[in-house]
C-alpha cells in the first residue's frame, strides 16, 4: 500500500529529472547554435573586411594612374615656376603620397590575411615600392627649387597685381598678426624692422616692439605710412582683403615694393607661404614648411573623414548675431574637419537674427565672439526668443563652446598656425576620435583649459 502510495511522488521526481535532463540538453544545443552564430557572423564580417581591402587594392589602371601622375608631376618641375605652381606642385604631391599611402596600408591588411607569399601580393608591393621612390624623388626636385629663384623675383600677389623684389631683403615691415607668423615660419623673422600693434607671435615680437628695436606702425586702419617711408624698408608685406591694398599705392610711389597675401581660405595659407618664401630668399625653408602643413591638412581630413559630419553655427559676433557663412575662413575650416555649416545658403560674413539661427537648428555652436560665453549667448537667445531657444539643438543638448585667448587667435589668422586651430575644431566637433565624449571638453576652451591640443590620429600606414 505504501508502495502504492508513493508512485504518484516517483513519477513526479522521475518526471522533473527527465525535464531537468532535456533543458540542460537543450540549453547545450542552444549555447552550442548561438556560438556558431557567432562564429558565422565573425567569419562574415572577415570576409566583409577582406572584401573592402581588395576593393582598395590597386589594379593595374590605378597603378598605371598614379604613374602617369607621378610623371607629369616631373615634367613640371622641369620648368621655372611660379610662386602659385610651386603651392599646386605641393598639393598634388601630397595628394599622390597620401593614395599611395593608403594603397600601401590596405596591401598590408591583405597580407595579413592571405600571406606574405602570394605572388600577386609581392608584385604590389614591389609596384608600389617603385611609387615611393618616384615620389621621393620628386619631394627632392621640389625642395631644391630654390636654386631656379634669383633676385630680382617677380611674384603674382593676392590681388593678382606683379609685385618685382629687386634683391633679397635685409629690413621688411609686417602689416597683420598672420603675416608675422607667415615670416617667422618661413625663416625671415629677423629681417622685420617694423610691425602692426597686434601681431604676438611669436611670443619675443611684443618684447622687441615694447622695446622699440622693432618700430610699431599702428593698426590695420590707422597705419603710419609715414613711419614706414621713413624707414625706407626693402619689402612691405600685407594682406589683399583689407585697407592694405589702399596703402600699396602710396607706399609704391616711394619705391617700397608691397606684397599682399591672399586670406580667403586654407589653400591661400600655403599659397602665402611659397610667395613669402619666394619674396624674402627662403624658398627652401618655405617649401619645408608649406610640405609640413599640406600634410597635416591631409592627416586632419582624414581623421575627419572617419566619423558622421555635424551641422555647425560660427557666430563671430553677437548683438547683433554675426554669423561666418560659406566663402569665408571659417567656413572652410569647418568643412575640413568634417563640420557642415549651418549657415552654408549664406556668403560671407552677415547678420542673421536668432529666429534664423533657430531656423537651421545646428547641433553644435561655436562662439568666438569677444566677451561672450555660453551661458550669456543663452541668456541672450532667452530675451530676444524665449524658451524656444531650447528647441535649438546645441542648446538643448548644452553644446555650445566659446574659443578664448591664443585659441581664438590662431581660429582667425590666416598663417601656418591655423593647422593647431583645425586640431582644436577636430577635437570640439568630434572628441569620439580621442576616445572622448561632448560632455569631457570644457564650455569654455583656451590653454588654461585645454592646455594642451590632441594630435589627429595617424593614418594606418604611418602608425604602423
Amino acid at each position: 500500500m505504501d508502495r502504492v502510495s508513493n508512485m504518484p511522488d516517483r513519477v513526479v521526481s522521475l518526471a522533473v529529472t527527465s525535464l531537468l535532463i532535456s533543458l540542460i540538453a537543450l540549453s547545450s544545443v542552444f549555447l552550442t547554435f548561438s556560438q556558431i552564430s557567432k562564429d558565422i557572423a565573425s567569419i562574415r564580417d572577415s570576409i566583409s573586411g577582406l572584401e573592402k581591402t581588395v576593393e582598395k587594392t590597386p589594379t593595374t589602371d590605378v597603378i598605371d594612374r598614379l604613374s602617369s601622375e607621378i610623371e607629369e608631376l616631373k615634367k613640371s618641375l622641369e620648368k621655372t615656376p611660379t610662386a602659385d605652381d610651386i603651392a599646386n606642385i605641393i598639393e598634388r604631391f601630397t595628394r599622390l603620397k597620401e593614395e599611395v599611402n593608403s594603397i600601401s596600408a590596405s596591401i598590408n591588411v591583405l597580407k595579413n590575411e592571405v600571406g606574405e607569399t602570394s605572388q600577386s601580393i609581392t608584385s604590389l608591393v614591389e609596384q608600389i615600392n617603385s611609387l615611393n621612390e618616384e615620389l621621393n624623388y620628386v619631394r627632392d626636385r621640389i625642395e631644391s627649387l630654390e636654386s631656379k629663384f634669383r633676385f630680382p623675383v617677380t611674384i603674382i600677389d593676392g590681388t593678382g597685381d606683379e609685385i618685382i623684389i629687386p634683391r633679397k631683403p635685409e629690413s621688411i615691415v609686417s602689416l597683420a598678426p598672420s603675416v608675422t607668423e607667415t615670416l617667422y615660419y618661413v625663416g625671415a623673422f629677423d629681417k622685420i624692422v617694423a610691425v602692426d600693434s597686434f601681431s604676438d607671435y611669436p611670443p619675443e615680437i611684443v618684447e622687441l616692439r615694447e622695446s622699440g628695436k622693432v618700430l610699431d606702425i599702428g593698426g590695420v586702419y590707422d597705419t603710419n605710412l609715414e613711419a614706414i617711408i621713413g624707414l625706407n624698408p626693402d619689402l612691405v608685406v600685407g594682406v589683399a582683403t583689407s585697407p592694405h591694398t589702399r596703402y600699396k599705392d602710396v607706399l609704391q610711389a616711394y619705391g617700397i615694393p608691397v606684397l599682399l597675401l591672399p586670406e580667403e581660405n586654407v589653400n591661400d595659407i600655403k599659397r602665402s607661404i611659397i610667395m613669402v618664401g619666394v619674396a624674402t630668399g627662403n624658398l627652401d625653408r618655405a617649401i619645408e614648411v608649406a610640405l609640413e602643413f599640406d600634410s597635416m591638412i591631409s592627416r586632419i581630413k582624414e581623421a575627419a573623414s572617419s566619423v558622421d559630419s555635424v551641422k555647425v553655427a560660427w557666430i563671430v559676433w553677437v548683438e547683433p548675431i554675426f554669423i561666418a557663412g560659406n566663402k569665408t575662413f571659417q567656413g572652410d575650416l569647418l568643412y575640413i574637419v568634417g563640420g557642415v555649416n549651418a549657415f552654408e545658403n549664406i556668403s560671407g560674413w552677415q547678420s542673421i537674427s536668432p529666429e534664423a539661427l533657430l531656423e537651421v537648428n545646428p547641433d553644435i555652436i561655436i562662439l568666438t565672439a569677444y566677451g561672450v560665453d555660453p551661458e550669456s549667448f543663452i541668456n541672450y537667445l532667452e530675451n530676444r526668443i524665449g524658451d524656444s531657444a531650447y528647441n535649438i539643438n546645441a542648446v538643448s543638448n548644452n553644446l555650445i563652446f566659446c574659443i578664448n585667448g591664443t585659441y581664438s587667435d590662431i581660429l582667425s589668422r590666416p598663417s601656418p598656425r591655423i593647422t593647431e586651430g583645425l586640431k582644436l575644431l577636430l577635437y570640439i566637433l568630434h572628441p569620439q576620435i580621442y576616445g572622448f565624449d561632448y560632455k569631457d571638453i570644457p564650455k569654455c576652451i583656451s590653454p588654461e583649459t585645454v592646455p594642451e591640443i590632441p594630435e589627429p590620429p595617424l593614418p594606418l600606414e604611418v602608425a604602423r
